[in-house]
């Protein structure tokens, strides 16, 4: 908002002046006679210009001044004194005024105590003639009292601005009852003599005026001075003459005659004056104008679990474009304030008028005044205020025009301006964006500058899971708070999820081959989407129950699932599976029989083995029969599926023994389980068996091979003869030994062939 202002408008009411008698006009038609020769002689206006007929007067004392020491007022600055005339003016004399007319009351003589001591009485009006001489030769008094004095004297009258214009014969007293004498309203009295006084410092008469006085006494016949406000008037006293001189802010005033001045009295009159100022202000507002728009790159997305079948993620950008489209500037008002108050000192009743003068013409708004009154006493003020709605921004001007019966106060026109806008609407946006997915996201534009935002966002299959598979939307709404607009832009979303369903496990039950019994097995499925699980894992006992379990993985969801399985939740699934009963038959090898011949009539008979025939045991022979006494062959025992090498411990009952040869070997009797022995069988193992593998187990068998005994005949060679000691001892010892040595090695074969049977 900008404010105009205009200067302050003032003016002043003359005071009313007091019309003197005829003794008054007399002297101040010779005091223009007097002043007339000086204006001659300086080229300057009349101190005084009297009336032509004294009768008729009725202009105050002050208007009277004004008008004649308006060419010589002190400027702000002193101007240097003139130079002195070439000839001496004629100095201005006063006559004493006439004896007034009988009808009219003779001037108060002021009282006796009031009178000086210091002057002496002087009979009024005895001798008027002397008293003229002594008004005439005023102006020579100074050359009468020195050289230096009179150069110093003349210096003081060059620089008088004015001269006394009148002189009366008012009441002595307070101030206040001789300025009312005077035609004036109020005043203050300084008693003194030469010096300086500053009021209200000295002798003051009264001290308690809102008022500034300086005074400083140059001589008993002038002083000079400084009055704020100006004084209207000044009495001078001066033995028994008084003097009206010409009031004023400031400047130096004398007075004539033999007399000095005895004490000086400033008068002030009661003055007419209104101060009128006013002020313009105007105000409007400013409406912003915004546009909007979103939009999203990418509207529809499907997303899959796996990139095999499909993309897992897609990016949407956003993007939000905020745009300024000027302004418009309305609701004008032109409004001000007009304050009128008086700053005189009397009532003042007023009247007025005020016009705004614009571009689209005369507007005359109401006023708005407190306190609603034309009269306003001194001190009191009045405040106007207006309000006046304009179409634009208008140009022009307000006008005020405040009168009363003394004058006219007319302040300066105020100018119409207009400024920045009170109020703006939208100057500063908020944009506001909601979205389901981003949160919110706040920005603030500043006009005239617009722009645009943008922000993306990354959707995942994971983010949504088996939970949510299908499709969403996603919205995201812009909002310019201040404009209230909005627009919205969404996306759908479709996430997949794969169906699919458990299979069983594969079994393979336990079995018995190989010589021991191999544990069953558990084969897992194979099945996309879907992970297995057994409890407990393997290895795995025949008859044992296996738990297993199906667990999705992500992306997929329960199809069609089997009867034998059971869904536990949206991810899990179990089915229990149990394994046949199997064990492998235990058994033993037995040996074989074994028949090593025998001597009969002197030949050997050829040796045989038979095989035991044992259930889930094969035998083979290497090498096969026929055999040779002292021959050694191996018999493999073989298990047969379903057969294993049963522990010694277990009691284990041998088939019937074969005999063979007449050598039979004992069956197996029940033997207890003992640890292995040196050679790392078993302890209890079939004695002579030979535990190769954990299918096979070998035996050999070397045939014994007799010898058939048979006599010899010993071969006697011829030779010399030795002498004989008995008759055929010899021969029978021989056959002895023969025969002991036979039955020896028969026992030997015996017990060889016990033993291996046993």
């Amino acid at each position: 908002m900008r404010h105009a202002f205009s200067r302050p408008g003032t003016a002043r009411r003359r005071p009313a002046g007091v019309l003197l008698g005829g003794a008054m006009a007399a002297i101040l038609a010779m005091t223009a006679g007097a002043s007339a020769v000086w204006a001659e002689t300086t080229g300057e206006e009349p101190a005084v210009v009297a009336e032509e007929s004294a009768a008729t007067t009725t202009e105050s004392t002050e208007e009277q001044t004004q008008e004649a020491v308006q060419p010589q007022s002190v400027p702000a600055e002193e101007p240097p004194a003139p130079e002195p005339p070439a000839e001496e003016p004629e100095p201005i004399v006063e006559e004493e005024p006439a004896a007034p007319p009988p009808d009219e009351e003779p001037a108060e003589e002021p009282p006796a105590e009031e009178v000086p001591a210091e002057e002496p009485a002087e009979e009024p009006d005895s001798e008027p003639e002397p008293a003229v001489e002594e008004e005439s030769g005023a102006a020579q008094a100074p050359e009468a009292r020195g050289t230096e004095e009179a150069t110093t004297e003349d210096a003081e009258l060059q620089a008088i601005e004015v001269e006394e214009i009148e002189e009366i014969d008012p009441p002595s007293g307070n101030p206040t009852a001789e300025c009312q004498a005077a035609g004036f309203d109020y005043g203050v009295k300084l008693d003194t003599g030469e010096g300086s006084y500053t009021y209200p410092t000295g002798p003051w008469e009264p001290s308690d005026l809102d008022v500034a006085l300086s005074v400083t006494f140059t001589s008993g016949f002038s002083f000079s001075f400084t009055a704020d406000p100006a004084v209207d008037g000044i009495l001078v006293k001066a033995s028994t003459d008084s003097h009206v001189l010409a009031g004023g802010s400031g400047g130096v005033r004398s007075i004539g005659g033999q007399h000095e001045i005895s004490h000086v009295t400033f008068c002030y009159s009661e003055e007419e004056e209104l101060t009128v100022t006013q002020e313009v202000e105007t105000s409007f507002d400013r409406a912003h104008h915004w546009t909007l728009d979103k939009w999203a790159d990418v509207t529809e997305l499907t997303l899959y679990p796996h990139e095999e079948h499909g993309p897992t993620s897609g990016t949407v950008m956003w993007t939000i474009d905020v745009g300024y489209d000027g302004y418009t500037d309305l609701n004008h008002v032109v409004s001000g304030t007009i304050w009128i108050e008086n700053t005189g000192d009397t009532t003042a009743t007023f009247d007025g008028s005020h016009v705004l003068e614009t571009s689209e013409g005369d507007y005359h708004p109401d006023l708005d005044c407190a306190p609603l009154t034309p009269t306003l006493d001194p001190g009191e003020s009045v405040t106007c205020t207006y309000s006046q709605e304009v179409g634009s921004a208008v140009t022009g001007q307000s006008v005020v025009s405040i009168f009363t019966a003394e004058a006219s106060y007319d302040p300066a026109p105020a100018a119409i301006t207009w400024g920045d806008p009170d109020n703006e609407f939208g100057a500063t946006m908020d944009l506001e964006d909601i979205s389901d997915i981003n949160g919110t996201l706040n920005e603030t534009f500043t006009a005239p500058e617009g722009g645009m935002v943008t922000y993306d966002w990354t959707f995942n299959w994971s983010d949504f899971g088996t939970n949510e598979c299908g499709e969403h939307t996603f919205d995201n709404t812009a909002t310019l708070l201040q404009a209230k607009t909005s627009v919205t832009e969404s996306v759908v979303v479709e996430i997949v999820c794969l169906e699919t369903a458990p299979q069983s496990p594969a079994l393979a039950q336990a079995i018995c081959t190989d010589g021991h019994l191999v544990p069953p097995a558990l084969t897992l499925a194979d099945t996309p989407g879907i992970t297995y699980t057994a409890d407990p894992e393997a290895p795995y006992m025949s008859g044992q129950t296996v738990e297993v379990t199906a667990s999705l993985a992500e992306g997929y969801v329960w199809g069609d699932v089997d009867d034998m399985w059971t869904v536990v939740d949206d991810l899990t699934a179990v089915t229990e599976v149990t394994f046949e009963e199997v064990a492998c038959i235990p058994t033993l090898p037995e040996p074989p029989s074994i028949d090593d011949g025998d001597c009969l009539d002197g030949a050997g008979a050829p040796p045989t083995l038979s095989l035991v025939e044992t259930a889930g045991v094969t035998y083979t022979v290497d090498p096969d029969g026929p055999y040779e006494p002292g021959q050694t062959v191996t018999v493999t025992a073989t298990l047969a599926d379903g057969y294993e090498w049963a522990d010694p411990g277990e009691s284990m009952m041998a088939p019937t023994a074969a005999t063979s040869g007449g050598r039979a070997l004992p069956a197996r009797a029940p033997i207890g389980h003992a640890p292995m022995d040196h050679e790392g069988m078993p302890a209890g193992w079939p004695e002579g068996w030979t535990l190769v593998s954990a299918t096979e187990a070998t035996y050999e068998v070397t045939f014994a091979d007799p010898e058939c005994p048979q006599t010899q005949v010993p071969q006697v060679t011829a030779g010399p003869q030795l002498p004989s000691t008995g008759a055929g001892s010899l021969d029978l010892a021989a056959l002895a030994l023969v025969t002991l040595t036979g039955g020896l090695l028969l026992a030997v074969i015996s017990r060889r062939r016990w033993a291996r049977q046993g």
